[in-house]
């Protein structure tokens, strides 16, 4: 009974969340995390096939939970409107909760490692062969990581304030402040939704709406296995790379903290 009594108090029945890279990694564990507290769980993702496995996956732990596929490139702004459109829409029909979104993770991104001086024309002089250079997929890589998920966070944020609950979360990168060899750009993308959430917080505190940053270290995830190796890992005081439920935990505490905002959360093993 006791158990049963723990269980019940933190659970996410009727609450509806997104989370953009849901269907793999870091927003996949966060995604079935949601799903096993109850909540209906809109998995956003680029890859149609990938998408429908993932979705398929997620446990259904009550009668009137839903989980939802949603395909779109973040890298596609134009394609935004209607997907969040058609997102308003799915969820307003529900009947079983809020009939809005009242949680959103960012955890979609891209990166690319590339030093900066290499991506640069040969012609100093040359202003527009640097700038098309640099434009190649530097655009994609801020896109992807930081515009969409300032512009889906924008469209969604009057929902929250009528609700009077909200819970935003931004999986970030140590990198944005440790700094990185190669990782100009995909840093800059990370360190602006530093700055993006804090003044977020400070904008939404009084609807009873949060927003923070998860800023993972090396976390065991296909995008990381490059940079995976001994000499890392002896470097992190807890000796070993972290996984992607250490950052899902993270998630969820942010979820069910009422008083936690502006923050941006390390996880890291001690490495920064």
């Amino acid at each position: 009974m006791f158990k049963n009594s723990i269980k019940r108090l933190f659970e996410l029945k009727g609450k509806n969340a997104i989370v953009t890279g849901g269907t793999r990694g870091i927003g996949y564990q966060i995604a079935l995390d949601l799903a096993n507290k109850g909540a209906n769980v809109f998995v956003w993702s680029r890859n149609k096939e990938v998408n429908e496995k993932a979705v398929k996956s997620l446990p259904i732990i009550h009668n009137d939970q839903k989980h939802t596929g949603i395909v779109c490139d973040l890298s596609k702004t134009n394609k935004l409107d209607e997907t969040i459109n058609e997102i308003k829409k799915q969820v307003s029909s529900f009947n079983n909760g809020d009939n809005k979104i009242g949680i959103l993770v960012h955890s979609a991104g891209i990166t690319h490692s590339e030093l900066l001086f290499k991506k640069s024309s040969n012609d100093n002089n040359n202003y527009n062969n640097n700038y098309n250079s640099i434009n190649d997929n530097s655009n994609e890589i801020m896109t992807t990581n930081l515009l969409s998920p300032i512009l889906i966070t924008q469209s969604f944020l009057k929902d929250m304030m009528r609700l009077k609950y909200g819970r935003i979360i931004f999986i970030g990168s140590v990198v944005s402040e440790m700094g990185n060899r190669g990782q100009t750009i995909y840093s800059s993308s990370k360190g602006g939704l530093n700055g993006f959430s804090k003044s977020l917080s400070k904008e939404i505190g009084q609807f009873n709406c949060t927003s923070n940053v998860i800023s993972p270290g090396f976390i065991d995830t296909d995008m990381s296995q490059q940079y995976i190796n001994n000499e890392l890992i002896n470097s992190i005081p807890l000796k070993r790379i972290g996984n992607t439920k250490d950052i899902s935990k993270t998630a969820l505490f942010l979820i069910e903290s009422d008083y936690i905002t502006g923050q941006n959360i390390r996880v890291d093993g001690g490495l920064y």
